[in-house]
């Protein structure tokens, strides 16, 4: 890989945070009484999620939409639990290597998110240590507070815009491709983290 590079823009979810998407699909379907596998994936989901990822709707909102997408009779507090159970955990080690990495140059985050999501993160880790995540990078773009989400290529020009960033100098890391395309219509270089991966590995030559 080139390091050609002034600054590097992460993913969250399954780059530095573990997530098992499948895991809430499963449970949706348990509950919920029908196939909501097309409801919600890593590659596609409903408009319903993504007004929900970009803060266009509220909590309540959300679920219940949700709530009327199920066959059986669903309690929000159920669905909350169903649509956190893809949520596993932070990556320390990948933590570690970001702290070392920030030495050496600018670091960006760049998360698909929503309030219940962020609010379970935070609750998971506490307010001071995910606040001490946060403060890793230059700035986080959560969608849910930035009002953008990728792939949209918009939403990386806005980004780069508001951080004076020029897009081909950075690189940006991502677990999945439709991100990935998006970022580099921007004309950002990209770089996929497969499965199995972790970005101490992909990235070790940037440490001086």
């Amino acid at each position: 890989m080139s390091q050609n590079i002034d600054y590097i823009i992460f993913d969250l979810g399954g780059v530095i945070y573990d997530v098992d998407y499948h895991a809430t699909i499963q449970e949706l379907t348990q509950i919920g009484g029908r196939d909501f596998e097309e409801f919600f994936s890593q590659k596609s989901q409903q408009p319903l999620v993504d007004n929900f990822e970009e803060g266009k709707i509220s909590e309540q909102v959300f679920f219940e939409g949700l709530q009327s997408l199920c066959s059986n009779s669903c309690s929000e507090e159920v669905l909350k639990q169903a649509w956190n159970k893809m949520l596993l955990g932070f990556r320390q080690e990948s933590i570690d290597f970001l702290k070392e990495l920030k030495q050496q140059m600018p670091i960006y985050l760049f998360s698909n998110n929503n309030a219940t999501h962020y609010n379970a993160i935070q609750e998971e880790v506490g307010l001071d240590d995910l606040r001490a995540f946060n403060q890793l990078f230059v700035n986080t773009y959560y969608s849910h507070i930035f009002g953008h989400r990728k792939p949209h290529v918009f939403a990386f020009r806005q980004l780069l815009e508001q951080e004076a960033l020029t897009p081909s100098r950075g690189l940006f890391i991502d677990d999945s491709t439709q991100h990935l395309v998006g970022a580099a219509e921007a004309g950002l270089k990209v770089r996929k983290l497969e499965v199995g991966n972790r970005i101490e590995q992909l990235l070790a030559g940037y440490l001086g």
